[in-house]
């Protein structure tokens, strides 16, 4: 069965720095309307990302009281995933436009690092997230063969929307047919 927007061989591509977007008829509730962060990927050991659009309404501070006072006490909490969802990954990132588009990230640093990193003269983005997703050698490569995720390259403004705004828009801009889909209401029985 062939879905819209999907290319000859859905996995080619794959690698740290992707989107994975959740196709709009995937109903699993940790990842309906996700949009993933592919952080780490190897064919023959696994991929790992974060969900990058759940965000948790309450900054780092009001988890980690420490922090409270530093300069990432204010840094956004996400839910990054099923797995480990008491695990704190620290992430930051930034788009050099002088270097066009060239995306730098870092992922599961230290606060130390996050602090510096945020107020360098090109200051990057931070995200805490509790858990991560993960796959195992090929899961990730099937699920995206029978088309579970659209994958799409990441891309500059990330930051300035999120939920499903974030997945409707991103899912649309893979493939504008997608829109009718993104439009359904979760439980059919409502439309």
């Amino acid at each position: 069965m062939s879905r819209i927007g999907q290319q000859n061989d859905p996995t080619e591509g794959l690698m740290p720095g992707m989107l994975l977007l959740a196709h709009p008829s995937l109903r699993d509730p940790h990842f309906a309307r996700a949009v993933i962060l592919l952080t780490a990927y190897d064919p023959d050991q696994g991929a790992m990302g974060v969900v990058f659009n759940q965000p948790m309404q309450q900054p780092l501070g009001s988890i980690l009281h420490p922090l409270a006072e530093s300069t990432l006490g204010e840094v956004p909490l996400y839910r990054g995933g099923p797995v480990d969802p008491e695990q704190l990954v620290l992430s930051a990132w930034r788009w050099d436009l002088d270097r066009r588009a060239h995306f730098q990230l870092y992922f599961g640093i230290t606060a130390e690092r996050a602090q510096t990193l945020s107020s360098g003269h090109k200051p990057f983005h931070l995200r805490a997230f509790l858990g991560y997703a993960g796959w195992g050698e090929g899961q990730l490569e099937a699920e995206v063969e029978e088309g579970s995720w659209v994958c799409l390259p990441i891309q500059p403004g990330l930051e300035t929307a999120d939920g499903d705004q974030l997945w409707k828009s991103l899912v649309c801009t893979s493939d504008p047919r997608y829109r009718i889909l993104c439009d359904e209401p979760e439980d059919p029985s409502l439309n």
